[in-house]
């Protein structure tokens, strides 16, 4: 009832693959606290690589700095619990990656092949959506902080799978 025309738009992105669905479940079923925004006036680029950033992941963490563990039934932590995470697609970037996606060759999303015309805009946002998504959990925060180098792996494994299958239909 609270959402606005964006976050509206942004979960029925998520509604076109069975892997976009699972990872709208994950967020709506998530207990951290996690906000949305599309936003439409930045244009952030990688400083290392130049490449465009098309979503970006944040945790929050509590003023004390603190970061709750969550343990499995062994007690193994399996999981960093932040305060909550916010979640940004840049739209200027998303446009700049579809009109490349729509000329010539095709493009690349997070370092996949994407042919020519075979996905749209809202596509697209369900791509970077469920990516960030993957990053806005516990499991994989603890993930980035025991592998750094190895970061944007569970999340590019999510968006690889949603393009593979809105490019099958």
């Amino acid at each position: 009832e609270h959402a606005t025309a964006d976050d509206k738009n942004l979960g029925k992105s998520l509604q076109l693959t069975p892997t976009g669905r699972e990872q709208f479940d994950k967020l709506v079923n998530s207990t951290v606290p996690t906000t949305a925004t599309l936003d439409k006036v930045n244009a952030p680029v990688d400083a290392d690589t130049g490449g465009l950033i098309l979503g970006l992941t944040e945790s929050v963490i509590s003023k004390s700095g603190n970061v709750k563990q969550e343990k499995d039934a062994s007690g193994k932590v399996v999981g960093l619990v932040p305060q909550g995470f916010e979640i940004t697609i840049y739209q200027k970037n998303v446009d700049i990656a579809m009109s490349d996606i729509s000329k010539g060759d095709g493009g690349d999303i997070y370092g996949k092949d994407v042919p020519k015309g075979s996905i749209n805009f809202s596509q697209l946002i369900g791509v970077i959506f469920g990516h960030e998504i993957e990053h806005a959990t516990p499991k994989d925060l603890l993930h980035g902080y025991k592998n750094p180098s190895k970061a944007e792996e569970p999340a590019t494994n999510i968006s690889n799978k949603i393009i593979d299958e809105l490019i099958k239909k």
